[in-house]
């Protein structure tokens, strides 16, 4: 039997759907998650993964980041879709706040006083 390994780590580890940038062409658009990259800790052996693979299908580089454990039950509503699946992604670069993903991929800022702001182009 053949394992498939996914295009994208799981989503409490990796909330946007792109993939990481290819450190050495500049792109997202061709790389694909091979997987983790583990450490091992003492008494009892653990092995914990530490970062996510990132293989760039353009230039075949290989870009490690950290794997997080992002929040994924306390966020805001989607104001696109209305989906309560919603979580945070990032500081959002645009405004002061920050930048949230529902399951259906529609990105939105939540700023410090509790405004949300969908992104351009994803109003409802």
């Amino acid at each position: 039997m053949t394992h498939h390994i996914p295009d994208m780590p799981p989503t409490d580890q990796w909330p946007i759907p792109d993939g990481a940038d290819c450190a050495y062409c500049d792109s997202n658009q061709h790389t694909r998650w091979t997987g983790y990259e583990f450490h091992q800790y003492s008494e009892p052996v653990a092995w914990i993964p530490e970062r996510h693979i990132w293989r760039c299908r353009a230039c075949g580089a290989e870009t490690r980041t950290p794997v997080t454990y992002w929040p994924t039950d306390d966020g805001p509503d989607c104001p696109t879709c209305l989906s309560p699946v919603t979580c945070w992604a990032t500081f959002d670069p645009d405004h002061d706040g920050d930048l949230w993903i529902c399951e259906h991929a529609h990105e939105f800022t939540l700023t410090p006083e509790g405004i949300v702001i969908p992104r351009t182009g994803e109003a409802a």
